[in-house]
């Protein structure tokens, strides 16, 4: 696709080069400079997200921990919403689950690969000292109120994975 445009007096013609754009201006006699490699807005706002996630997740307090990064990351940034959005759900489901456990806690955070669904989802797995009785209906009372804020958010998961934190 080309399509010429003007700006302040100077004309350019942008054209898609088997996937990757280019920027030739043109001048009044109708010379071409050499091209001129330029990204889309779509990938300058995927190199952004991707750094505001990782930055994001790297100030989380101490009681987060990553597993895989890069990965977490990575879906994350695939996801098809905003950081802010990102940022509002986990800040939510924080507040949740500190509503509902008392220090200390550890929150294992990943994307999670279930091998029997073949689903994909970051996981939030609470670790605690000890484990009440009433785990799972507390787990499903964060589930509901997180589902309840955001009823479109189908890609986190608190749950536990039973380990015990040491003392």
């Amino acid at each position: 696709m080309t399509s010429t445009i003007s700006a302040i007096s100077e004309n350019y013609s942008f054209t898609d080069n088997q996937g990757s754009h280019v920027c030739r201006k043109i001048n009044s006699n109708n010379n071409y400079y050499p091209n001129i490699p330029i990204y889309s807005e779509n990938q300058i706002m995927y190199a952004i997200k991707h750094e505001q996630i990782s930055r994001f997740l790297s100030v989380l307090p101490p009681r987060f921990e990553i597993v895989n990064k890069e990965s977490t990351v990575k879906y994350l940034d695939n996801l098809n919403c905003d950081i802010g959005e990102i940022v509002e759900v986990f800040i939510f489901a924080s507040q949740l689950i500190s509503s509902e456990f008392f220090s200390p806690l550890k929150i294992i955070v990943k994307k999670y690969n279930d091998p029997e669904t073949k689903d994909i989802y970051i996981a939030m797995d609470l670790r605690l000292k000890k484990y009440p009785e009433n785990l799972t209906e507390k787990i499903w009372t964060i589930r509901d109120k997180l589902l309840e804020k955001y009823p479109d958010v189908d890609w986190i998961l608190i749950s536990t994975d039973f380990v015990r934190l040491k003392d």
